[in-house]
């Protein structure tokens, strides 16, 4: 497993998480090989092969109810294109709401075949929830096997 957390509590929602990610380094945690890198929170593959994802990111709801979080995908190290989303929506001011999804990457080329994770419907009050001593929101990449 190959976790990051996205550490705040003030990280305000905006559309790019580009920072305050940092590898899991809790008791317990593992990993198996390199892992990803992430540079202005655009992650890379450190080799080709299959890789699931698994994301869960929190936004403490503040302003807005309804909230998105997008997966975006670039083949080229250029274009980003959506290729996965989990929707949610807070009905109560001050409460903190958690969207999950999965994707698998057939990944071939790790110099030009990357992904980011955006939000939408966020306000200037919403912030995603993070915490250095747990992972709270974050991502978790498993290789499967070569392609």
């Amino acid at each position: 497993m190959l976790p990051f957390t996205d550490i705040g509590p003030a990280a305000p929602a905006k559309p790019n998480l580009t920072a305050n990610w940092e590898r899991n380094d809790t008791s317990g945690f593992g990993k198996i090989g390199t892992g990803l890198t992430e540079s202005s929170g655009i992650f890379s593959f450190p080799e080709t092969g299959y890789w699931l994802l698994f994301y869960g990111i929190t936004i403490l709801c503040n302003g807005d109810k309804s909230h998105d979080v997008h997966l975006d995908y670039t083949a080229n190290n250029s274009s980003y294109s959506e290729v996965g989303r989990c929707g949610y929506g807070g009905e109560v001011t001050g409460t903190g709401y958690t969207g999950m999804q999965t994707f698998l990457f057939d990944i071939t080329d790790t110099s030009n075949q990357k992904f980011v994770l955006r939000t939408s419907g966020t306000s200037a009050d919403d912030y995603v929830q993070g915490n250095t001593s747990y992972q709270h929101s974050g991502i978790t990449v498993i290789r499967l096997g070569d392609t």
